[in-house]
């Protein structure tokens, strides 16, 4: 089941390893994917590049640097880790219905085209 689509931003490569680069990829490719392994990505599925962005990591720090996007890992260990998404455990409970409802929610989410904007302050009525 491929549902749980997960980030790594860069900045907790840095914190994980302080000597991270980006050459990395290209350099020491085998210890950056244990490193992102580690962190929760399956790195036997494929990964992605983004390139430098403003984003929130999972420290809910707003950083701007480049991040890995792919699929969460979803086997025991990382589920049992209790830093697995709440889509990971779905997706690895083999759970047809939680499994169907979780994508269902995701092609609606793919599929929704409507513009989002920040707002910055609350503009409903009182």
């Amino acid at each position: 089941m491929e549902l749980a689509v997960l980030f790594v931003s860069e900045s907790e490569l840095a914190l994980t390893d302080a000597a991270y680069e980006y050459s990395w990829l290209e350099t020491n490719k085998d210890y950056l994917f244990k490193l992102l392994h580690d962190l929760g990505l399956d790195v036997n599925r494929d990964l992605e590049y983004q390139d430098v962005t403003q984003h929130r990591n999972r420290l809910n720090q707003l950083v701007t640097c480049g991040r890995y996007s792919g699929w969460e890992r979803t086997d025991k260990e990382w589920i049992e880790s209790g830093y697995a998404s709440r889509a990971a455990k779905i997706a690895a409970s083999g759970c047809k219905l939680l499994g169907s409802e979780l994508k269902k929610a995701t092609k609606d989410f793919q599929q929704d085209n409507a513009k989002v904007s920040m707002l910055t302050e609350y503009e409903g009525e009182e």
